[in-house]
């Protein structure tokens, strides 16, 4: 029986190493995160469920945004909840 599993933990070594090995770009490629790499315009969808008191609720949502080096945001979505439609429009607050 120890025959059996000692290939099986080395092989559960070597995996673990080979996988922390090839992870460990992202970890450091993520500490460079700012606004102004996410800068661009972008879009989105998304689908789900809303729970609310009464039962659940169908949601989904299509939208557009640009975002600037400084962080500030302009875009707009449309979405249906329930089948009701709705339409957003974000802009940036003046200064």
């Amino acid at each position: 029986m120890t025959r059996r599993i000692a290939p099986s933990m080395f092989l559960a070594t070597c995996l673990a190493f080979v996988f922390s090995v090839a992870l460990a770009p992202l970890q450091a490629e993520a500490s460079h995160c700012s606004t102004a790499a996410a800068a661009g315009r972008w879009a989105y969808t998304y689908t789900g469920t809303i729970f609310t008191q009464n039962g659940p609720l169908p949601a989904a949502s299509v939208g557009h945004f640009s975002a600037d080096a400084a962080g500030n945001i302009t875009g707009s979505q449309t979405r249906s909840v329930a089948g009701n439609p709705g339409w957003r429009t974000s802009r940036p607050r003046p200064a």
